[in-house]
């Protein structure tokens, strides 16, 4: 608190308002981080899609030197040359940034063809432009809704 004074006497006082200012930047802050948050989150769920991305590609790739050196696609992660997957099998988490956003799924028809999907998990489940990624033995890739109908957006991949 500021007294001023005038020889002796206390005419008025002066502040007060650190309070009430206080409280403006915290409401200004609070508004800033609620304008913010869903530009982030969008952010976040665009940033994850790579993560699908390049495990279907390289599941692709191991799924190609199988076949090419045993005759048929395999759906067997240890056969794949995946290593501590867990239980050893489909569907497994993809967990390349600490947490899994998608699991890897696979569907092989009589050793000759494969289809495999990266399903989103937790916070990823609300990505409904690209929702999940799939790709096929000869490398055709699609998106998938969360009802298994195609998407047609291209720019997912």
């Amino acid at each position: 608190m500021y007294l001023n004074q005038i020889q002796g006497q206390v005419l008025y006082r002066t502040g007060g308002l650190a309070l009430l200012k206080f409280l403006a930047a915290c409401a200004f802050i609070l508004i800033l981080v609620v304008a913010v948050m869903p530009i982030a989150n969008t952010h976040l769920i665009k940033s994850r899609r790579s993560e699908a991305k390049v495990a279907l590609i390289d599941l692709a790739r191991r799924e190609q030197l199988v076949h090419a050196l045993h005759g048929m696609y395999s759906s067997d992660p240890i056969a794949l040359g995946y290593s501590g997957t867990g239980d050893g099998l489909f569907p497994m988490a993809l967990a390349y940034s600490g947490s899994s956003h998608y699991t890897l799924s696979m569907l092989v028809d009589s050793g000759q063809r494969f289809t495999a999907v990266a399903l989103p998990t937790g916070g990823q489940r609300g990505d409904g432009a690209c929702f999940a990624y799939q790709i096929d033995q000869s490398g055709t890739h699609a998106n998938i809704n969360a009802h298994g109908g195609r998407l047609t957006d291209a720019t997912c991949w």
